[in-house]
């Protein structure tokens, strides 16, 4: 009896053993999937976000540290229509524009970009001549500017900035508050700088097993790298 006892005993202190070794190395495989997807977040958004702005003139990096852009929404072919004010376009983007958040930049046959307010925005069948392909949607864009040059696409854009704080990646529209886009996984040491013209990112994933961080440091157009 005694000998059945002592290899049961030593029967169930393997298996706690092993439980306990198998719940501790899924949660660090967790922990570690979960810092891997901010950091994807991180790199797919603001590769996204800077794939067609230049520096200067469509992001910065400001004082506080945040990311100051214009988020670039869509664009649109301009195609002959009537005047009154506004223009038609062809667009072509991830949503339509919306006056109480967007804006526009109009490239004229000159040249030259034209930044404008957006009054209004309706759906149309797109008078003759204006030829939508597929994925795209004809609309009359009231408070676009028409004197001047001929315009030949705009590109319609609302004013944000991203920021690496209080522990998350965030967004803010605005004057608005800033909205998490990941987990609170971001340490102090991660920021935004500028290389070059390209920006620079260093991103500290916070690992909160071990109180260990991982530090990633990613420039804009390049292929991020994640072990």
């Amino acid at each position: 009896m005694i000998v059945g006892l002592s290899i049961g005993a030593a029967l169930l202190t393997a298996l706690a053993t092993f439980v306990t070794s198998s719940v501790r190395w899924h949660r660090s495989l967790t922990i570690r999937a979960e810092g891997l997807e901010v950091a994807r977040t991180v790199w797919g958004v603001l590769e996204e976000e800077l794939g067609a702005a230049r520096q200067g003139r469509d992001w910065a990096v400001d004082s506080a540290g945040g990311l100051d852009l214009r988020a670039f929404r869509g664009f649109g072919r301009v195609c002959p229509g009537p005047g009154g004010g506004g223009l038609t376009v062809a667009f072509r983007g991830e949503r339509l524009p919306e006056p109480t958040r967007d804006s526009a930049l109009v490239l004229r046959e000159d040249g030259e970009w034209t930044s404008a307010p957006i009054v209004s925005v309706t759906s149309t069948s797109g008078p003759s001549g204006c030829a939508v392909r597929a994925g795209e949607s004809a609309l009359r864009v009231v408070g676009l500017p028409e004197a001047g040059p001929a315009a030949v696409l705009v590109r319609f854009f609302e004013r944000g900035s991203y920021h690496l704080a209080d522990l998350a990646f965030r967004y803010r529209r605005g004057g608005g508050g800033r909205q998490p886009l990941t987990s609170e996984r971001i340490g102090s040491g991660s920021g935004f700088s500028v290389a070059g013209d390209a920006l620079e990112v260093t991103l500290e994933v916070l690992s909160p097993d071990s109180g260990s961080a991982k530090v990633f440091v990613w420039r804009a157009g390049e292929r991020a790298l994640l072990p």
